[in-house]
């Protein structure tokens, strides 16, 4: 049995309460944040703390969501991820997406958080020593996001779902989430995890079990042909290339060639053009390029304490390259479960039907 210290504050990192535990069964889930549960002694706690569960290789951050008492002397107390924060609806303006857009995705999502949860005109909303930096700059970006009226250039969607998750599955961008206690702060990191890519042997006998599921992308798109629906003669083409950019320069392109086509109409006012049929077709460009890269699900469990891996130090958002009967898979780790044993999540395929019904619900 491992041992993990459970600390519980409120909002300003004031004490309530804390405790040991000699078990954890907790699962963490970057794109279907789990709810969690744990058995303690009836403590000092409320709706809303914070909860920090730490040993010495393992820590994680989250809010308490539930409380309730099995009998006079032991509660059960749920927690989610402190991401579930974010899980609200918001204002999303499409212009932000794309040629048009004048902020990185790093910069819109910190820009979000901070109007919603420090510069928030809702004192109840504000997170008391919220700070924020980003390890990334992602332009040119799209999450696929359109207005659901065509005279109007806003929609609402969810924060959690549509932006941050989506932001994860195109571009492996995620929100790290560390407290500092003694400075009352908690600090996210927005953007990439620049963790050096690991590698991992899944054969070798300190992997107890694993699972490896690839789904064929075959809409991972490396060229795309832009028509203009005013006039057909009109086209623009787009190559992909080898370092992830694209351009309209046939040259260093990702072969063999995945091809799709599309079809686009300039807008207008009163005034004249709104959208020339260029800037459409960037756009389009830049979105049919940002399909998901990491498209399977593999799950790997081992020892807590292993060796090779070091599974509990790993964290959200690194890339790693999965050996397995000679074949060699890249993908993310996206999700984490520990019991007696930890199972590393990676990929952004999820097979678990409550998962597919929650991330469907936001159009995936």
């Amino acid at each position: 049995m491992r041992a993990y210290k459970v600390e519980f504050f409120d909002n300003k990192f004031v004490s309530r309460s804390h405790t040991n535990i000699s078990d954890l069964d907790y699962a963490e889930d970057y794109l279907s944040p789990e709810t969690n549960t744990i058995l303690v002694e009836n403590l000092d706690v409320h709706m809303g703390d914070y909860i920090w569960i730490t040993n010495d290789t393992y820590s994680f951050f989250g809010i308490v969501s539930g409380i309730e008492s099995d009998s006079k002397d032991i509660m059960s107390i749920s927690y989610k991820s402190f991401l579930s924060l974010f899980d609200l609806n918001i204002l999303f303006d499409v212009r932000t997406q794309g040629e048009q857009g004048s902020q990185t995705l790093e910069e819109y999502i910190s820009s979000r958080i901070s109007s919603q949860f420090i510069l928030s005109g809702d004192y109840s909303m504000i997170v008391p020593g919220l700070i924020m930096t980003l390890s990334s700059q992602t332009s040119k970006w799209t999450l696929g996001i359109k207005s659901d009226d065509d005279t109007s250039s806003f929609c609402i969607v969810n924060f959690l779902k549509n932006v941050l998750v989506s932001a994860f599955e195109r571009y492996s961008i995620r929100i790290s989430v560390t407290p500092d206690i003694g400075a009352r702060q908690v600090k996210l990191v927005i953007g990439t995890n620049n963790v050096s890519t690991q590698t991992i042997e899944a054969d070798l006998p300190n992997i107890t079990n694993k699972l490896i599921s690839v789904r064929k992308n075959d809409n991972f798109v490396n060229k795309v042909i832009i028509y203009n629906k005013e006039d057909f003669s009109q086209r623009i083409t787009y190559y992909r290339h080898n370092d992830k950019t694209f351009s309209i320069v046939d040259e260093d392109r990702i072969i063999p060639v995945v091809q799709d086509i599309y079809i686009v109409e300039p807008t207008y006012d009163e005034e004249g053009v709104i959208d020339t049929f260029e800037d459409l077709a960037l756009d389009q460009a830049i979105d049919a390029f940002s399909e998901v890269e990491y498209n399977n699900l593999i799950e790997l469990t081992m020892s807590p304490d292993d060796p090779l891996v070091h599974p509990e130090e790993m964290d959200i958002g690194q890339i790693v390259n999965i050996i397995s009967e000679d074949k060699q898979y890249s993908s993310i780790l996206s999700g984490k479960k520990i019991n007696n044993t930890i199972t590393l999540v990676f990929g952004i395929v999820r097979v678990d039907l409550t998962k597919k019904i929650w991330r469907s619900s936001y159009g995936y």
